[in-house]
């Protein structure tokens, strides 16, 4: 190892400042003329560095050897120009690497080799896993058996959820008071403006840019809509020749889905074995290093060493869980009554999981908060009246198995991962592969986890049950899909976190609209759900719980979701560290992501600081 760095010395050493400033021009070039943006401009530009650097220490003939190889590799590849470059620059690194082994000791030779055996051996067992859960089992986007290949299933009609609440409300006793109800009765507003949302956030029925230009040519497309994919498609020139002629084979479904669906779309080995080599360690590493402190935090707990249950004010925190997240589309009706704003939100249908670790579905969850003093006033589960800690602990797993999972399961009608976007998007192709893959993590991997953690001693034994109380609470959430909720409206003075929703929305969708071209198959509602509401909802839960113990393990009727709620707070909310790429709308270069970032900043910057641009936690 000390002769290879010492080779590096002296290859350096001998580098004039000529040669420095000439490899600096030939990247700036590089990153200009690049016809691909923002990261990928910018590793384009450091892997020709790295090749440079390489190339320098090698001997003239060896030099010319491998620069003609390269070039014959780029010419007759039949790929596009990013794929041709990206294979070509490996094959650089790849012959960089093997002169490296060559004039290096054994034992840095034998260490290469090892870690390249080990990877090797987790890449076979990973695709392994892939032929079981994605090969066999799932299609691409663009087969007609794709739910996602079909067009989003419509929300749920308001006077639809407000039946279930009125019926559901008339099985209890403890209902018969609550005038709010009757608010409910009486709720008519759908906002006019809906409309204009469902044009702008429309999908274009097609996976690929040639799809695009089909639909141009055809007249399937409104007047506003063939004048802004005209000029956006033929003013960045993304579309060649390979892509105008091809018969459009990206075409999507103009039928409904039947439902939701968290976890169905297929991807490529490729992608696969990437986001399990640069995703997937980092989330296992930050859940496994938290479930282990929350493990100790819980005995010193256990030993009345540390109490943080006294520092919680469950009051406020239940009123924050209604406010601040995306349940309060729960919102339905508000009162005055003396001093107090009375906000009743109601959950009907509520699934949940009792203290015998079996599935249940209350008729009725309702929690009336006080806008004013934003503080807890009461709640009930069908016909128990619950404390401020019920309530919470109710609230905290509704939020992470049956409300937020809808988010999850929206987002897969905002991605595409066809090949043509390599060249279009490739930011968007990047985004819908961390999303697709985190809804795998999500859905089809969290559970595999369960017997692990109780064996930590942080689940009861009931979590492990083949009809697993986990699984069937979050697909009862994703099948119960959302229902209009223009009324959360009321409480844009009450909540930080709905006003800048509200205004969000409109500008995305707004953006979205003028960049349509450049997101085929993408629904924009959904694409606004799976990344500004999604990493937002994950945000305000990190902000929102402070502390994972707050959540009453103890409690003889609802400890066991507590259990659950403690580990997701733990390990599956806050970010995962150690990811190479940008996933933030804050500091893209895409004009979409930008132009929606510096809106939404003007707004709340903080807020619009935490916005993703995929499910990527």
């Amino acid at each position: 190892m000390e002769v290879y760095l010492e080779h590096l010395r002296s290859v350096y050493d001998e580098v004039s400042t000529g040669q420095f400033v000439a490899m600096s021009v030939g990247m700036y070039g590089v990153y200009l003329f690049s016809s691909t943006t923002g990261c990928p401009k910018t590793s384009f530009a450091a892997a020709l560095a790295l090749m440079g650097g390489m190339l320098y220490g090698l001997a003239a003939a060896q030099i010319a050897t491998m620069a003609v190889g390269m070039f014959g590799v780029y010419i007759l590849s039949s790929a596009k120009f990013c794929t041709k470059t990206s294979f070509a620059v490996a094959l650089a690194l790849l012959g960089g690497t093997l002169y490296g082994l060559v004039v290096a000791n054994e034992a840095t030779v034998m260490s290469v080799l090892a870690i390249a055996s080990a990877y090797g051996l987790y890449a076979k067992y990973q695709f392994n896993s892939w032929e079981t859960h994605f090969a066999a089992v799932r299609v691409e986007r663009s087969k007609n058996t794709s739910e996602s290949n079909k067009l989003m299933p419509d929300i749920l009609g308001l006077e639809r959820n407000k039946k279930r609440i009125l019926d559901n409300a008339r099985l209890h006793k403890i209902f018969d008071d609550c005038d709010l109800l009757h608010q409910v009765d009486e709720i008519g507003r759908v906002r006019k403006e809906n409309d204009e949302f469902r044009k702008r956030a429309a999908r274009l029925n097609t996976l690929t840019p040639a799809g695009v230009k089909k639909m141009l040519a055809g007249g399937n497309i409104t007047s506003a809509e063939r004048s802004t994919l005209t000029k956006r498609m033929f003013r960045r020139n993304t579309l060649s020749s390979d892509l105008v002629n091809d018969a459009g084979g990206g075409s999507l479904s103009v039928e409904k889905a039947k439902s939701l669906n968290m976890d169905h779309i297929h991807v490529r080995f490729s992608d696969f074995l990437w986001a399990l080599t640069f995703i997937g360690p980092f989330s296992l590493v930050l859940w496994s290093r938290k479930t282990v402190v929350l493990k100790f935090r819980k005995w010193l707990q256990k030993k009345g060493l540390i109490d943080p249950v006294s520092k919680c004010d469950y009051e406020a925190l239940a009123a924050t869980l209604c406010l601040e997240q995306t349940q309060a589309i729960h919102y339905y009706a508000k009162k005055q009554d003396g001093d107090q704003n009375i906000a009743a939100f109601f959950f009907a249908d509520f699934p949940f999981v009792d203290n015998d670790c079996k599935f249940q579905i209350a008729n009725l969850f309702a929690v009336d908060i006080d806008l004013n003093t934003k503080r807890f006033v009461r709640a009930r589960l069908d016909d128990e009246e619950l404390t401020a800690n019920e309530a919470v602990t109710l609230l905290w797993y509704n939020t992470i198995a049956a409300q937020h999972v809808k988010l999850h399961a929206m987002a897969n009608w905002g991605v595409n991962l066809d090949d043509s976007l390599e060249e279009l998007n490739p930011f968007l192709r990047h985004n819908s592969v961390c999303t697709v893959m985190y809804n795998y993590f999500g859905y089809t991997s969290f559970t595999t986890f369960v017997n692990f953690w109780h064996r930590q001693g942080l689940l009861s034994k009931g979590w492990t049950s083949p009809n697993s109380p986990w699984v069937q609470t979050v697909d009862r959430g994703i099948k119960d899909n959302i229902w209009q909720h223009g009324q959360i409206e009321d409480l844009t003075k009450h909540s930080r976190f709905i006003k800048f929703v509200i205004r969000v929305r409109s500008i995305f969708l707004k953006e979205f609209q003028k960049h349509k071209a450049s997101f085929p198959g993408v629904n924009g509602e959904a694409m606004f759900v799976g990344t500004v509401l999604h990493s937002l909802d994950h945000t305000l839960m990190d902000w929102n719980l402070k502390d994972p113990l707050y959540l009453d393990t103890e409690n003889n009727r609802f400890g066991k979701m507590a259990e659950m709620g403690q580990i997701v707070k733990t390990g599956f909310v806050s970010d995962v560290d150690g990811l190479y790429f940008n996933k933030r709308f804050k500091g893209s270069s895409h004009p979409f992501y930008k132009s929606v970032y510096e809106k939404a900043a003007k707004i709340d910057k903080q807020l619009a600081d935490h916005m993703d641009t995929c499910i990527i936690k």
